[in-house]
């Protein structure tokens, strides 16, 4: 049996029991070129402890071969083009039965390559063993499909060789996670723990199993035979996770023309934003009582420009030739006036055979039933979407991210991602984009994730956390990766006061966990205490490794507040008097959403800082 290790070289200092050991160091110059070396030896130890544990823990040393392809000299430094170059070395060089790599990386970016090359040893018949990263994320190769990857757990016994195997995950063996007493560098022995050296165990473990059985193992057969010896088996549920990432993208696909109902907050940003809708948007209907018939959207709100005029919901032709319709939050106002706008869109759409966008999780609001919802669709983020199949580990995103949070409500967060979103795209740039309001699929958003008004998320806690670290790795791992990732939350990144539980902002910090953004634009209030904005600005630089980059602030004044509620007036740029008192304070820069200079000006700054 002959195993092929990838690591730091072997100590020449002690001795080995098995029946070969040879090897190279190979080295990855400036020009690209490979420099080789038939120099092995270890300066690190990691590789000496690899050999002694696999050594030590087969039934018969005197039968293995080992083949050591030194890539670490005095560190642990690695590229994946120099882990690329040792694969390919390997594979017109030597012929072997087990590759070992007892190192990887937490991005994928690179990775792709080196996949392709060990699914050529897959098809030889060579078994390929990775160690998945010792801080628990999601390590590469080790998470291939292609490839056995190993975790630890410090629970299990050495001696007896346990350990546990998984089904429908990307860790595939769970082994021993303890300490190992083993052969070091300059002929001392060390104790030592981590993956790595799990790994190794396994691999003497498989070289055991299939002692007495011809080289050329496929992959299912040493799956198989270790299966039979775990602790445990443990089958992680099955999640159908490429389906739902792309069922708003193909639920919208052949859509061409669109009404929207009723004209509410939420559907500004479609009036304003039309030019990046993929579809026409034909008519803007309302109901009768919110006094906005006959009147065009630019005379209701002077920062839409459309000319469209909003008519009244009775009065849609039905039999006209729009194939999708955007309902949009429609629950409450249905309770007000006595009416089920769900069911009665649901009739006509089924009459007249349209297809429904809803904002609302309008199943639970109508009876509608499974057969029935074939042409509805709600952006849903629920039990369906968490990736079981990644055993509790996190994705590092290698794409920058940035984050777009606010102070409260009614800030404008998503007209500014809209913004950015169009500014980017107009530069060439390629962008996937998540966002938390649930008309995010209608701009061509890569995935929503709505946590916002009458929210149709139904995750908490590390597993919605989870939830959307795969989400942006599935933004990442397209065939035209993307150059930047936007994503938006809701109002209150912090809370403000803990008076009751609807103040709590506990999905906004989960989002910000499970985003992990690379740069942060804050929205905030002329009217906020700068105390808060200054809180709000630590706590998000505090729980993820970021830096809030610019505040953005609308400008506009409390018109009145009586009976709870408040409402807003805009007014001139130059009545800004709290602007140098923030930058004073905080050393942040600050744009004004309603000046197109000053958000070229942010958009700039953001192309800067993605650059430092």
């Amino acid at each position: 049996m002959t195993i092929l290790i990838i690591d730091s070289g072997v100590c020449s200092r002690h001795s080995y029991d098995c029946k070969t050991i040879k090897g190279v160091t190979l080295s990855l110059m400036y020009d690209g070129s490979c420099q080789i070396s038939n120099d092995y030896e270890d300066e690190i130890g990691h590789g000496t402890a690899i050999v002694d544990i696999i050594l030590s823990n087969v039934d018969n040393a005197s039968m293995v071969n080992i083949i050591m392809i030194k890539i670490f000299k005095n560190d642990y430094m690695l590229t994946p083009e120099l882990l690329n170059l040792a694969i390919e070395y390997s594979i017109n060089t030597y012929k072997f039965d087990i590759m070992l790599i007892a190192s990887g990386f937490r991005s994928s970016e690179s990775m792709k390559y080196i996949e392709s090359n060990i699914l050529k040893l897959i098809d030889n018949g060579v078994v390929v063993i990775s160690a998945f990263d010792n801080n628990g994320a999601v390590s590469y190769p080790a998470a291939f499909a292609s490839v056995i990857g190993v975790d630890s757990d410090k629970l299990l016994n050495c001696d007896n060789g346990q350990y546990h195997y998984l089904e429908n995950s990307i860790v595939n063996i769970v082994g021993y996670g303890g300490f190992f007493r083993v052969k070091w560098s300059n002929g001392v022995k060390n104790i030592v723990k981590g993956n790595s050296f799990t790994a190794a165990q396994i691999v003497a473990l498989i070289i055991n199993k299939c002692k007495y059985k011809p080289t050329g193992e496929s992959l299912s057969t040493t799956l198989f035979e270790l299966k039979t010896g775990a602790v445990t088996n443990t089958i992680k549920k099955t999640t159908n996770f490429d389906t739902l990432y792309y069922e708003g993208y193909n639920f919208l696909k052949n859509a061409k023309k669109a009404i929207v109902f009723p004209f509410n907050k939420e559907i500004h940003s479609i009036a304003k934003f039309e030019k990046l809708l993929k579809f026409n948007i034909v008519d803007y209907f309302d109901v009768k009582h919110k006094r906005n018939i006959g009147k065009k959207i630019s005379d209701l709100y002077s920062h839409i420009d459309s000319e469209k005029i909003i008519k009244d919901v009775l009065s849609i032709d039905w039999e006209s030739d729009f194939d999708l319709i955007i309902l949009g939050h429609v629950e409450l106002l249905s309770k007000s006036i006595n009416m089920n706008y769900v069911n009665y869109f649901f009739d006509k759409a089924k009459k007249y055979n349209k297809k429904i966008y809803a904002f609302d999780d309008i199943k639970k609001l109508s009876n509608i039933n499974s057969n029935d919802a074939v042409n509805v669709f709600t952006p849903t983020i629920d039990n369906c979407w968490i990736p079981h199949f990644n055993n509790d580990k996190l994705r590092i995103a290698h794409t920058p991210i940035i984050g777009v949070f606010g102070t409260s409500s009614q800030q404008g967060k998503y007209t500014l991602q809209l913004h950015l979103r169009s500014m980017f795209m107009d530069d060439g740039y390629r962008v996937a984009q998540i966002g938390t309001e649930p008309s995010g699929y209608l701009f061509g958003f890569d995935a929503v994730f709505p946590i916002g008004y009458n929210s149709s998320h139904y995750l908490a806690g590390l597993e919605s956390i989870s939830t959307l670290n795969q989400i942006i790795f599935k933004c990442e791992d397209k065939k035209h990766r993307p150059d930047v990732i936007i994503a938006g939350s809701q109002s209150g990144s912090v809370t403000y006061a803990p008076f009751s539980h609807s103040h709590i902002t506990l999905a906004q910090t989960e989002f910000i966990m499970g985003l992990q953004p690379d740069l942060v634009v804050l929205c905030v209030n002329e009217f906020d205490e700068l105390d808060y904005i200054s809180r709000t600005k630590k706590f998000i630089e505090g729980v993820c490794e970021c830096k809030v980059i610019a505040y953005v602030v609308y400008s506009r004044k409390r018109k009145d507040n009586y009976a709870d509620k408040i409402t807003y007036q805009e007014y001139p740029i130059d009545k800004k008097s709290i602007y140098n008192e923030i930058l004073d304070d905080t050393g942040t820069p600050m744009y004004t959403l309603n000046s197109d200079d000053d958000l070229k000006k942010l958009y700039n700054s953001i192309i800067v800082n993605l650059t430092k």
